[in-house]
């Protein structure tokens, strides 16, 4: 969890589905924990929760206002799957009840070399967890900039490489490696809860 305290509010950024800026399906375990009643029966101020995803993604369009169209890969050092945040016409995508960017839902269905968990602890694995992640959103969401938050990839011309097999490279979008999503995350955090306030 990532905790950005504002003067009127407390802005939380969680990894998993976040439904109405209050209730969230951890990650992991599938529990629907209210972190918004809890923290605010212990601090008694607003609070509001934002996948971190989401809130990357949105820190990051603050910095590029020349998209319109972006998605944040965020990929956890050790995670078989991550989460993206996505914009799309200058507007977050969360979906119905939060579940758009959710990518454990169908990234273990993909044609991958093996388990994802396995995958992501060598560069070659992650590399096509990634890639494999990003090829549905790109095609469907066509966007012009992709942010990449994983340390097993750092390199964008291997992506661009390998997702040019299978998309022609005159679709692909500028990509981004993000050493520390953290910035972005409150950057984006601010700004969704100022827009709720």
């Amino acid at each position: 969890l990532l905790k950005y305290t504002f003067i009127d509010c407390i802005s939380i950024a969680t990894p998993g589905i976040v439904n109405d800026n209050k209730h969230f399906v951890e990650a992991y375990t599938g529990s629907i924990i209210d972190i918004h009643e809890l923290f605010e029966e212990k601090y008694h101020i607003s609070t509001y929760v934002f996948n971190n995803a989401n809130a990357a993604c949105v820190g990051f369009s603050l910095e590029h206002p020349e998209y319109s169209h972006i998605i944040f890969h965020s990929q956890p050092f050790g995670a078989g799957h991550g989460g993206q945040g996505i914009i799309a016409n200058k507007m977050l995508l969360t979906g119905y009840k939060g579940i758009a960017g959710e990518l454990r839902y169908y990234l273990h269905r993909m044609q991958l070399s093996d388990d994802e968990n396995k995958l992501i602890w060598t560069e070659a694995g992650a590399l096509e967890v990634v890639t494999k992640a990003l090829l549905p959103s790109i095609i469907t969401i066509g966007p012009e900039a992709v942010a990449i938050s994983c340390r097993m990839t750092p390199d964008m011309k291997e992506i661009k490489k390998t997702l040019s097999s299978f998309i022609p490279e005159e679709y692909l979008p500028e990509f981004y490696s993000i050493q520390d999503p953290i910035p972005y995350m409150l950057d984006g955090l601010a700004h969704l809860a100022d827009e709720i306030i």
